[in-house]
């Protein structure tokens, strides 16, 4: 991206969050390879739905694909997944949905029960796919309800494998049984299957789990939950009303949290109904308690470690995408002339033109007036910080 496009981003950048390398239209180093949902850096579901919404728009402006190849393949039958493939059905595409285990995986494995904010407010749904203020079982009825109506070409059980591009226009998606040749891939995969660990001693213990399924299943256990998002806040709220749950903070604040979540563990904290435990972080964990990096012990007969979860790297770097920052021959060439560049600059202030790096690199810099040092390293610095 250029200096001139940086300052004219807009003020909710789709691209923003995201640790992949990703221009403004969430196309990744890959041509022809988009991202979309939770891989994108905003873990909501509405922003999710809308990307992918965008994405299928912007495909169907362009030409459609030959004969014997799809206009869209999409990976991941999420949500970003489902509503690409409810506006890919609506504008007349000829596409494939290719799922690892099952429909809507993220939110068949939320607690039983678990609320859904169709977040960020004032934000409007696009595409068809439902999303509403309701439950994690209204929800998925409705999603039920579409996908039965709308008959999309889903196929479940199915491990992509590699993603390579044979032109701009031709991308090839294998997987363990089968290839599909394609236009475009968009790729909706999300992060769930590779949750962060504690980096504890005994977080491999039976009774450390990083999911709640259902919390009704859990009553009158002393309960350590870790984390500081909103899974980790939704998951001391509904274990909180009949367990003893104790939520470890690593900060000294709860901000990851949507408001309405931090409005509720916040209030559930003043009516004691839990404990909230700020800059806290488990050393080691027993059958029976765990230990804090500060020596303190809390009881505890099952811990939740609700961190998140780490991208799926090494898929990732298989197909070509570039993470922000990656090491490139480019970057590291850019790297080794500022260095040299600034070893010069350094030369010229504090021994003067006569030496012999200044003058084989920068005969130039001779010429430049001791004051002026300073003004040019400042110069420097702002450049590389924006």
């Amino acid at each position: 991206m250029s200096l001139a496009s940086w300052f004219a981003r807009p003020a909710f950048d789709a691209s923003a969050g995201t640790y992949l390398d990703l221009d403004d239209a969430l196309q990744s180093s890959v041509p022809g390879l988009y991202v979309a949902g939770d891989l994108t850096g905003f873990p909501l579901l509405k922003t999710a739905i809308n990307q992918a919404t965008r994405a299928v728009d912007r495909l169907a402006a362009e030409p459609r694909a030959p004969d014997g190849t799809l206009d869209l393949v999409v990976v991941g039958a999420g949500a970003a997944g489902l509503s690409a493939a409810l506006r890919a059905r609506e504008l007349g595409l000829r596409f494939v949905v290719l799922e690892q285990g099952r429909i809507a995986s993220t939110i068949v494995n939320f607690p039983a029960g678990k609320p859904i904010f169709a977040e960020p407010e004032g934000v409007p749904t696009e595409g068809a796919l439902f999303l509403a203020e309701t439950t994690r079982e209204e929800l998925l009825a409705r999603w039920d309800e579409q996908l039965a109506a709308a008959d999309l070409p889903i196929q479940t059980g199915t491990m992509v494998t590699g993603v390579r591009a044979e032109s701009h226009e031709r991308l090839v998606v294998e997987t363990g049984q089968e290839r599909f040749v394609a236009r475009r891939v968009l790729l909706a995969i999300g992060k769930r299957g590779n949750p962060r660990r504690l980096g504890a001693i005994g977080e491999d213990l039976p009774h450390v789990r990083t999911e709640l399924l259902d919390p009704k299943k859990h009553v009158d256990r002393t309960i350590v939950v870790a984390g500081a998002g909103d899974s980790a806040v939704e998951a001391a709220l509904a274990l909180g009303e009949k367990n003893r749950v104790t939520l470890l903070v690593r900060g000294d604040a709860l901000t990851r949290p949507k408001r309405r979540n931090r409005e509720k563990i916040l209030a559930a904290e003043s009516a004691g109904k839990l404990v909230i435990r700020y800059g806290a972080s488990i050393r080691e964990i027993s059958e029976r308690e765990v230990r804090l990096q500060d020596g303190a012990s809390l009881p505890a007969e099952q811990v939740f470690a609700m961190l998140g979860a780490d991208p799926p790297l090494a898929f990732l770097q298989k197909i070509g995408v570039r993470t922000r920052g990656a090491w490139t021959a480019a970057r590291g060439m850019w790297f080794a002339l500022n260095a040299l560049f600034f070893l010069a600059l350094y030369g010229v202030y504090k021994f003067g033109p006569a030496t012999p790096l200044v003058g084989a690199l920068t005969p130039y810099l001779a010429r430049v007036p001791g004051g002026w040092y300073g003004a040019l390293y400042s110069l420097a610095v702002l450049a590389f910080g924006l």
